[in-house]
């Protein structure tokens, strides 16, 4: 019993995490758009289309990316045992931090490179 809430647990916040990052990346990139197009409405229309298509591109694969670390782990996650389960919601927790700072470290040197 006391294995399976703790498992049950573990996927639901495996669930919730993934929610939660896809719906803050489609949140953000509508919002961030919104923004630079109506600064592009002022004159200045190259920034809205390079990050637009960086989002729509290169960012949605890194999103995907980590979406799919987070789908093995809820896949993988009902077949373990308590410490295998808890190792491996603890491995996904690690892999899907360091995967999410790699993304901003790109995003932030491709604003700052212009592209």
């Amino acid at each position: 019993m006391v294995q399976e809430s703790g498992v049950e647990i573990w996927k639901n916040s495996l669930v919730a995490m993934r929610t939660s990052l896809a719906s803050s990346y489609d949140m953000s990139t509508a919002v961030e758009e919104q923004r630079r197009f109506l600064k592009a409405w002022e004159g200045n229309g190259l920034e809205y289309i390079v990050f637009s298509d960086y989002r729509r591109n290169e960012g949605k694969r890194r999103l995907s990316d980590i979406l799919e670390i987070i789908d093995y782990a809820i896949e993988r996650i009902d077949r373990c045992d308590i410490r295998a389960a808890s190792l491996l919601y603890l491995e996904t927790l690690d892999e899907v931090a360091l995967f999410s700072n790699w993304a901003k470290i790109l995003e932030r040197t491709g604003e700052r490179s212009g592209s």
